[in-house]
């Protein structure tokens, strides 16, 4: 029984050495998002994007189905918010970099007036759909905060959601990974 728990004893020990680094510090990985995040991601990844039909604010009717032959990314904002206002001008280059093969559709919060002044000031290149915080609270995670895009092949299936705090976090990366999973749809 000595030899058991010495062998248990030495075992730990060394396990318990591994872990340290060359300052004696603990090496601890941090989760990229909270359980709750992360639950909520993986809820909506791997299913059928809610369909909706709505006009933007220009008045053409935008239906999810009519993309069925494109990548479609989901931009839930508002005008209010810095890091959705931040964003756009990447939205942009996307839209335009692989209009032929992408749509990008956005949902602001804000009423279709203030949305029609705001593209005076600030050039959208993607559809916007006013009023939107409907449905994005409610079929489109809202607690995943303004500035979350869903990444939806071109299936409808909703194969990568990116909340907000993955922007807040390192926007550029948060920008280069979405490039990078649009390519691999």
């Amino acid at each position: 029984m000595k030899v058991i728990t010495t062998a248990i004893l030495i075992l730990l020990l060394h396990f318990n050495l591994s872990a340290q680094n060359e300052n004696g510090h603990f090496l601890v990985e941090m989760e990229e998002f909270t359980p709750p995040v992360k639950d909520l991601i993986a809820s909506f990844e791997n299913s059928k994007a809610a369909p909706f039909l709505a006009p933007d604010v220009l008045g053409k009717e935008q239906y999810l189905g009519d993309y069925a032959d494109k990548k479609v990314i989901l931009w839930f904002w508002s005008t209010a918010d810095d890091l959705s206002n931040n964003q756009i001008n990447n939205l942009n280059v996307l839209q335009s970099r692989y209009r032929n093969e992408l749509q990008i559709i956005s949902f602001a919060d804000e009423a279709k007036q203030e949305m029609l002044d705001f593209r005076k000031s600030i050039p959208v290149d993607f559809p916007i759909i006013a009023n939107g915080k409907i449905l994005g609270e409610a079929a489109f995670g809202g607690d995943l905060g303004q500035g979350r895009l869903f990444l939806i092949d071109q299936s409808g299936i909703i194969q990568k959601v990116i909340p907000r705090q993955a922007f807040e976090d390192n926007y550029d990366a948060a920008f280069k990974y979405t490039e990078d999973m649009l390519k691999s749809l």
